[in-house]
């Protein structure tokens, strides 16, 4: 059986890489051939990409100024353009299954026929603010029109198709993300440390809810001025305008010491094992990969609820679900993890049963994706 999978691009984001982890589980069973295109050939996870399969990218990026892109068009590159082309279409008629990665691909979808193929799918991870800023109602359209069926990791996804995009309810599966054990999680790791770590990880952003991490610094530190503890966030870009703006109203209110930034990098089993608590202040994320992660290293989360799918993973056991931007429960809640560390240890524990059971799984998630291509094959 023959799978073509495309990928928007190989940026070291949640997309890309759940969809390298879904590539290498499918990839260990034999009776599947796979090919990979990239729609955008920027991101540092691209070599992994060409490591796993055969690989073509359809747009590379476009950094040349007007007068390059004129020449471009007059000299060989545009019959390379063609050439490359003409062999994305080869592949495509040869794929029994086209599994296209996020919403952000309808400009893809369109560029090419899909008629010779049985089935395309597309793995949506996007919800409703997501799917209006990384693409636009023609290309959703696309999205919608040429997949044959939908995978998503959560209800919360399912639930933006049919009531935003209008997709029937049998033309969506859930397929879990597949997320390897880390290396390092071989037991409960616990934070003796004596300063207590409440982690944040993500891109400085509205949906990840960096506006509003001072509010809660703010907050926690007003009611509880004398607690040894540290809010730490990785991932931070600190080159750009969200970081200049936070540090700006920390200083404000002199509480610049009470939180740390840490750049992005691939290794982040380290981070998750040096924090106490997982602090997912998004306010939309479809599932959180993050969440999983922490999970991985027995670490609890907290999370908004109507924010997205994290409440579906964490429940009531795996650490807590707040009131939508209820800044003063959120602040009591993450006391009640500073004052009884415990607490703490024991939801990891069911989170990372949790993880095992759902994300860990080979078995239960190549199920899922075999089920969705025969739904749709009847």
């Amino acid at each position: 059986m023959n799978l073509l999978f495309i990928s928007h691009d190989a940026t070291l984001t949640g997309a890309p890489t759940l969809l390298l982890n879904l590539i290498r589980l499918i990839k260990a069973d034999k009776s599947y051939s796979v090919k990979i295109i990239l729609k955008n050939g920027s991101g540092s996870l691209i070599n992994d990409f060409k490591n796993e399969a055969e690989l073509l990218v359809w747009k590379k990026p476009g950094t040349q100024n007007i007068l390059q892109r004129i020449r471009r068009r007059l000299n060989a590159s545009l019959q390379y353009k063609n050439r490359n082309q003409k062999k994305i279409q080869r592949w495509i008629d040869e794929s029994d299954f086209v599994v296209s990665n996020t919403i952000t691909n309808g400009d893809f979808l369109q560029a090419f026929n899909f008629s010779k193929v049985k089935l395309v799918l597309s793995y949506i991870h996007e919800l409703e603010i997501a799917t209006q800023f990384f693409t636009n109602k023609q290309d959703v359209k696309a999205v919608t029109s040429v997949s044959d069926h939908f995978f998503v990791p959560s209800r919360a996804v399912a639930l933006h198709l049919m009531n935003n995009l209008n997709i029937p309810e049998e033309r969506v599966s859930h397929l879990n993300y597949y997320i390897p054990l880390a290396e390092s999680a071989g037991s409960s790791p616990v934070n003796n440390a004596r300063t207590f770590i409440v982690g944040l990880i993500g891109t400085l952003d509205w949906r990840k809810g960096a506006d509003i991490l001072t509010v809660i610094v703010k907050s926690f530190f007003t009611k509880y001025p004398d607690a040894d503890l540290l809010f730490v966030w990785k991932g931070a870009d600190k080159n750009g305008i969200e970081y200049e703006r936070i540090i700006s109203e920390l200083r404000k209110l002199h509480l610049f010491d009470k939180v740390r930034f840490d750049p992005p990098s691939p290794e982040v089993n380290d981070f998750y094992q040096s924090i106490n608590v997982l602090l997912l202040i998004s306010k939309e994320d479809p599932y959180p990969l993050v969440v999983l992660e922490a999970a991985n290293n027995f670490k609890a989360c907290i999370c908004f609820k109507d924010a997205g799918g994290a409440p579906e993973f964490v429940k009531e056991d795996a650490g807590e679900v707040v009131p939508y931007l209820n800044i003063e429960d959120l602040t009591n809640r993450i006391f009640t993890y500073y004052n009884d560390r415990n607490t703490g240890i024991e939801k990891g524990k069911v989170a990372y049963s949790r993880y095992l059971a759902l994300h860990f799984n080979k078995e239960l998630i190549l199920s899922q994706f075999e089920d969705g291509l025969r739904k749709t094959s009847i």
